[in-house]
């Protein structure tokens, strides 16, 4: 059986962190990194969203993410959002909501991936 590379995932999770004030500009560069690497994946990827260091965000934020997240779905298996704000979990069901996108937040780094490593495999 041959053995994944070092760069390999075999849980198809792509990470990213926001942390402090995040504004339009600097989610837009984290977007674009990310969806490099999306692109780069050789199967849909379950994307998981490290927002515990985050303090704040402009509200453009939220457009800004929604309308990336609409133009790069077909890369994405699904969305965990890591927050300990239960407002911020209610942003991220909204979204999830809007974009008709398989969302869940979670508290904690370990569940959300135990979740994610639980999905079924390739979309097709």
């Amino acid at each position: 059986m041959p053995m994944p590379t070092p760069s390999a995932r075999p849980s198809n999770v792509e990470r990213f962190r926001l942390e402090g004030h995040v504004t339009a500009e600097s989610i837009q560069v984290t977007l674009d990194d990310v969806t490099r690497r999306l692109a780069a994946a050789p199967r849909p990827s379950v994307l998981l969203i490290d927002l515990l260091a985050m303090k704040s965000y402009e509200p453009a934020c939220r457009t800004a993410f929604t309308s990336w997240y609409r133009r790069n779905a077909h890369f994405i298996r699904a969305v965990a959002g890591v927050t300990d704000r239960a407002s911020w979990r209610v942003i991220i069901s909204a979204i999830g909501l809007a974009t008709r996108g398989q969302f869940k937040s979670f508290d904690a780094i370990e569940p959300a991936l135990e979740w994610a490593k639980s999905l079924p495999g390739d979309l097709g």
